[in-house]
């Protein structure tokens, strides 16, 4: 608890900055280092030790800790993952900049994290050569075959009203309705 008190100051401080900033990872834990003695390493397991502590305690309403596990999820995802991503905070909203409205986010700037394990698992891309430059992955496989639509396509219409504009349905009861 003494380390999440000291997190939370920490972020509190940074939060009452009243201009928009942007920071990688590595410059966020290396200042939490610096300022309040956490590293990295502790807060990987954030979340999994207030998990832990809830369990231990037979807390069976988490409700109403929900903020303080938003915390540790915030700091186990940042102590985890530090390249490609950015924290940024911001101190108000923009549609009332006069209110204090803090948001601390962190945010992937790297697609290719996210989509690698789609692609592990895909068959079905095409182009197929096209995805590995944009997203900067290397494939295991890689096969692509000629394909061609030959046959007719149907193309399905949706209507909804009839010629004098009155509503047209499939219903057995209106099928002997001229209208």
């Amino acid at each position: 608890m003494g380390f999440l008190h000291r997190f939370l100051a920490f972020l509190r401080d940074k939060m009452a900055s009243p201009v928009v900033t942007s920071q990688p990872p590595q410059v966020f834990l290396t200042e939490l280092q610096e300022r309040v003695q956490v590293d990295a390493k502790t807060l990987k397991f954030c979340y999994d030790r207030l998990s832990s502590l809830l369990k231990t305690l037979e807390i069976t309403n988490t409700d109403e800790f929900t903020p303080i596990q938003l915390v540790a999820d915030f700091a186990t995802l940042v102590g985890t993952y530090a390249k490609g991503f950015a924290i940024i905070m911001e101190p108000y909203d923009e549609r009332l900049p006069q209110v204090p409205d803090p948001v601390l986010q962190l945010s992937c700037l790297d697609a290719s994290l996210a989509m690698k394990p789609v692609f592990s698992n895909s068959s079905t891309l095409s182009p197929i050569d096209l995805y590995p430059r944009i997203l900067n992955f290397n494939p295991v496989a890689i096969q692509s075959f000629q394909m061609t639509l030959t046959r007719d396509c149907l193309c399905p219409v949706v209507v909804t009203r009839g010629a004098d504009q009155m509503p047209m349905s499939t219903k057995f009861e209106m099928r002997g309705d001229r209208a």
